[in-house]
């Protein structure tokens, strides 16, 4: 059975890594982009959709909410579950107007796991 992709969008090399660590541990597939520019461009190129996307909030060249607003425009992106993964004092209030998931950081792994089990 082939494993389920997830894109891990974060500007931080470190949490891209650890959450890639994590969720290899879980039996996912992952890919990585450093921002929300990157990951469209990523999701353009891939040949398998992604599951989910664990994106922040806070990134330079494109923010998670400027990502949202790119990815609601294009139908072939815009059914892919988001979850906003962020430590920003208004990422909540974010996630609930765009109607996607929330985890804040720092990140409990057990309630990110549940988080991505429930978009499939």
């Amino acid at each position: 059975m082939p494993k389920k992709l997830v894109l891990i969008v974060d500007d931080e090399p470190t949490i891209r890594e650890t959450l890639a660590e994590l969720l290899d541990l879980e039996g996912y597939e992952t890919c990585q982009a450093s921002n929300g520019e990157e990951a469209l461009r990523l999701l353009e190129s891939v040949l398998k959709k992604p599951i989910a996307i664990l994106l922040d909030q806070m990134m330079p060249v494109m923010t998670g909410e400027q990502f949202m607003s790119a990815v609601k425009n294009r139908p072939e992106l815009v059914s892919i579950p988001i979850i906003l993964v962020s430590a920003a004092h208004n990422a909540q209030k974010i996630a609930m107007e765009r109607g996607v998931a929330f985890v804040r950081k720092p990140l409990d792994a057990d309630i990110l796991l549940k988080a991505i089990e429930k978009t499939f």
